[in-house]
């Protein structure tokens, strides 16, 4: 059995201030994270942003540049919104802590993972929600103030910064990448054949509590499925 880390990116929507670029960038440098995209981006070239950097312009001169964010995210096996506020009552809310224990049981489902930050003013849309498999939150004492962009972009790298130390490299589970792809798109096409439609609640919340489970959990279901799908064929 072979051992990897997940390539992780963290994408920032919208930002609005350079320096929240920067300094998230810093962020992400000192916690060992390397990929830094962006959607709709304030100029992040600019000296505002290169002064928060401090030692991360590397980062923010190899940013990648999107114009939306399905562009952004269009490599990424699992992607995780980030919200302040709970925009879905349906949708679980996994704080930073919870969220590394899930993305340690996907090790080997997935290769890449999409961390997904909203702009400063009113974070990640409705819309945007709905392009993530996962929803995280961080709990606060006060609802406000509110965590600065680059401060929640530190908070998730330093939660999650196990997942890349080069000291606690995780081990692959025998499950690969392609298999956890044909689970979600056999899943999402018996829900359509059963009568739950893409774009409706159950159908969202029913991929979404999909997305967190482990190896065991997908072989099993994918025995499932093998199962019952030639029965739900038309003749």
């Amino acid at each position: 059995m072979t051992s990897d880390q997940l390539k992780v990116s963290f994408i920032l929507v919208n930002p609005a201030r350079p320096e929240n670029i920067g300094a998230a960038a810093r962020a992400l440098k000192t916690m060992g994270f390397t990929v830094l995209r962006l959607v709709n981006a304030a100029d992040h070239l600019s000296v505002k942003a290169h002064r928060l950097a401090h030692g991360a312009t590397d980062l923010i001169a190899a940013a990648q540049v999107f114009d939306s964010l399905e562009a952004a995210i269009s490599s990424s096996d699992l992607v995780i919104g980030t919200s302040a506020k709970r925009k879905h009552s349906h949708r679980d809310y996994h704080t930073p802590e919870q969220l590394l224990e899930v993305l340690r049981n996907k090790i080997g489902t997935v290769q890449e993972i999409a961390l997904v930050f909203g702009g400063e003013e009113s974070g990640l849309s409705k819309a945007d929600l709905r392009h993530c498999h996962l929803v995280s939150t961080i709990p606060m004492a006060v609802t406000y103030p509110s965590l600065n962009l680059a401060q929640a972009v530190m908070v998730y790298a330093y939660a999650l910064a196990p997942l890349v130390a080069s000291e606690s490299t995780l081990e692959l589970a025998p499950v690969s990448s392609d298999e956890w792809k044909t689970l979600y798109l056999k899943a999402g096409r018996l829900l359509d054949q059963i009568g739950i439609p893409p774009g409706s609640q159950l159908y969202g919340r029913m991929l979404e509590r999909l997305s967190v489970s482990g190896s065991d959990d997908i072989h099993l279901l994918l025995s499932f499925l093998g199962k019952i799908e030639p029965k739900l064929k038309p003749a």
